[in-house]
Parts: structure tokens; sequence; C-alpha cells
């Protein structure tokens, strides 16, 4: 997959850049480590976006989905985990160790990159991945204490961390999924400290509710009419697009539903741009011209890569 992104998709006029997925364990080595944060591995993924004089944007994660090797070892000796049936050794993050270990991290990565000139914009995941939405929620509950009223307490207090850290780069926040309340709260919190604002999950069933006049998954349609003009807006589709088989949508249709919703940045799975460019991907014979449609007509719009 990855020598197919670097031919068709890293120099393609389409595409502004890339997204760089940062694990947290990966660059922290641990408060005995000497040096303690490897930047490397965030530098690796980093180099070929730059050198075809694209943006790069930072996505970090603290925990991931299945079983998590993503949080430090020395932070999960200090923080409580929960498991379910898809996730496992999930960290309770609302602990204070979670927050004050993640927290110092989150400072050395804004102080390292936010000289660089590449780097576009940044979003730290809260929850689990590059999202705020909490893992093992119903074992949350149980155990811990989660309700919303302080998963929202929690969100408050690091978005408003991470603006103390007079970042010189653009903040991005995520909106939940699964709780419309949570993200009617986490929207204008996030955008009075002029933190963009996004949702991971763009589907046919945004389409679908927002035609019946009922809230988006989270509510993200109607965040994004009450903040469109007042700070940036992001669009990730759920998954692959249909021409893969996955039930999200057609890519254009979720394009154009995006734009009118007032989209500025869409966040596109790397299956959907091969379909479009790669002629030996299996789909290309059928959708690629479809395809190719779909993403320049929302380029003309949003705008693709500058001109070398």
């Amino acid at each position: 997959m990855m020598s197919r992104k670097a031919k068709y998709l890293v120099n393609n006029p389409m595409i502004c850049g890339g997204n760089v997925y940062v694990l947290w364990s990966q660059v922290d080595k641990g408060p005995d480590a000497n040096p303690r944060y490897d930047w490397g591995w965030v530098d690796s993924r980093m180099e070929p976006w730059i050198k075809a004089g694209k943006r790069v944007n930072f996505i970090v994660w603290p925990s991931n989905y299945g079983r998590n090797w993503t949080t430090p070892k020395y932070v999960l000796d200090k923080v409580p985990t929960v498991n379910c049936e898809r996730d496992h050794n999930i960290p309770v993050t609302f602990e204070k160790e979670f927050i004050r270990n993640y927290q110092e991290f989150m400072g050395a990565f804004v102080r390292h990159y936010e000289g660089n000139a590449s780097v576009g914009y940044m979003r730290f995941g809260l929850g689990i991945g590059g999202e705020n939405h909490p893992a093992c929620m119903q074992e949350q509950k149980a155990h811990y204490g989660w309700t919303e009223e302080r998963w929202t307490n929690y969100l408050f207090m690091m978005l408003d961390y991470e603006k103390s850290l007079n970042s010189q780069k653009q903040i991005m926040s995520t909106m939940i999924g699964m709780s419309p309340s949570i993200s009617r709260e986490i929207a204008p919190h996030a955008a009075k400290l002029g933190f963009g604002l996004g949702i991971q999950g763009l589907a046919k069933n945004d389409i679908e509710a927002y035609g019946r006049r009922t809230p988006c998954k989270g509510d993200w349609c109607g965040q994004f009419d009450s903040f469109h003009g007042k700070v940036p807006l992001e669009l990730q589709t759920l998954a692959k697009t249909d021409a893969g088989q996955s039930g999200i949508g057609m890519l254009d249709e979720l394009l154009q539903f995006g734009l009118q919703r007032h989209t500025q940045i869409f966040e596109l799975y790397a299956q959907d741009w091969l379909i479009a460019y790669d002629p030996d991907d299996p789909l290309y014979p059928q959708y690629h011209v479809e395809y190719q449609q779909a993403l320049e007509r929302a380029a003309a719009v949003v705008g693709a890569s500058p001109s070398p």
C-alpha cells in the first residue's frame, strides 16, 4: 500500500497533504529514557509529503482500537484499564495519572513541531484513537463512575490545556457521534478557544437523517451550521466508500453533502484515492472516472495542492 500511495497520491495535485497518525508509545519512551522522545518515527512519515511540497497534519492517538499497544507501558502501569468485546487494555483517560502524563506528552509534541512550516493542524485524541469517543463506556460506567457530565468536564479541561500551550498551529477538536448532547457542549467550547471542529464518521445515514430533519450523528450538521465562517470545519468518512462495498455511501454524494454543510477540510481514505488514480486497483476500471470527477469537483471548492 505504501508504494502505491507514494506513486499515485503523494504528488497528486488534487491532494493538499497527508495525515500522520502519531501513536503515543512510538514516540514517548518513558521518563527514564534518554532521550525520552524519539521523533524519528514521526519524521520518517512526514518526509515524503514534505518533499512533495505538501502539508502534514498530526492525529495523535493515546490508545488504539483492538488490543491496545499505543498507550506507553509506564502509563498503563499507573492507570486503571478496561476491556470490552472489541477493545482491550484501554486506559481510563479521566484518571489523574493518565491526564498528567498525556498532557506532558502533548506539551512536548506541540513544542517540537510548532515551528515546522510543513505542519498544517494537530488533533489530539482524548478518548480512543484520534477521537473524543470513550472506549468501553459501559465498563467505565460500571466500574469507574463514567457519566456524560464527568466526560464533558474532562474534555473541557483537556481542551483548555491544549489552549494553554499557545500553539502556533491550528488545533482541531472532534465531536462525538454517539452523543449529540456532548457534541453540543464541546463544539461551542472548542470554537471559543479558536479550535477547528470535525467528526470522523461521515456516511450516507447522515444524509438520510438530514433529509428527515433529524440530527446527523453527534449533531455535526447543526454544529457546522452554527460555526461555519468562525472556525475550520473538517469531515472524515466513516470508512472507505461504497465502491468498496462498505455501506458508507458513494464518494461524490458524501463530498457534495459535506460541501453543502460548509466543510472546508476532507480527510479521505487512501483506498478511495487509489480507486480514482491507480490503474492497477481492482475497482479502477468501473469507478475511476466517477471518483476522479468527484474529487476534482470537491477540490475546486476547498482548494487543491498549490503548484510547485
